[in-house]
């Protein structure tokens, strides 16, 4: 595997956005709120009528309200 920031959340924010830390603004574990919550993977899934789960550790500070 690779990670493109040793960080968690930059690094969690880029597997779920498909971008690197400076494209989708989490370039530290305190900016996660900075991620477009509507252009990730788990929304796009959502929008075509699948159903996700979350398991274990997520992202901090994410807003369960607009996943």
């Amino acid at each position: 595997g690779h990670a493109t920031t040793p960080l968690c959340a930059p690094s969690r924010s880029s597997v779920f956005s498909g971008r690197y830390a400076h494209n989708h603004g989490g370039r530290n574990n305190g900016a996660s709120r900075s991620l477009d919550q509507h252009t990730t993977l788990q929304r796009y899934l959502k929008q075509a009528g699948y159903r996700t789960g979350l398991f274990g550790k997520y992202l901090n500070s994410w807003d369960l309200s607009e996943a």
